[in-house]
């Protein structure tokens, strides 16, 4: 598995899943987010957090909650919207989501398109809606996720 994540004095880089972001030499379209790239705007949040939905068990389980309500990541107000970018290490259920475009939300693979309605960013927080299945379970975020929030408003 590579590392999608470099942080170095000066530079951040995220990187496409199969890339090694302290490859220095990765081309820019094999990358997420490139610190040295003149359009990202300011960095003003970021972070990593873990899913607090309860699993319902392990496994398999492990993927699924009876949690129905969002994973909601926050971070400081700042004025107005922010654009930010989710993604986390690992959720083999979720599949990828992106909405392109400042002041939005930009998840990789966090969020399901499939979802109710699609994740949301507001003054100070980060909005990730479950997916529902079926059987009454909802999805369960497994792994880290790592969040940027930039200066760049809508």
């Amino acid at each position: 598995m590579s590392n999608r994540l470099s942080i170095t004095p000066g530079r951040m880089i995220i990187t496409r899943e199969g890339y090694d972001a302290a490859d220095l030499s990765v081309a820019d379209q094999n990358k997420v987010f490139d610190s040295n790239w003149g359009f990202t705007g300011l960095i003003i949040a970021r972070g990593q957090t873990t899913d607090p939905a309860t699993a319902l068990g392990s496994g398999e389980d492990a993927y699924y909650t009876k949690t129905s309500t969002p994973l909601i990541i926050t971070f400081p107000t700042v004025g107005y919207v922010p654009a930010a970018y989710v993604f986390n290490d690992y959720t083999p259920l979720a599949n990828s989501f992106q909405s392109q475009g400042v002041g939005m939300v930009c998840t990789e693979p966090v969020g399901n398109k499939f979802a109710t309605s699609p994740p949301t960013i507001a003054d100070g927080s980060i909005t990730i809606p479950r997916r529902s299945y079926n059987n009454g379970n909802y999805e369960r975020f497994t792994g880290v996720l790592r969040y940027i929030v930039f200066a760049i408003s809508q």
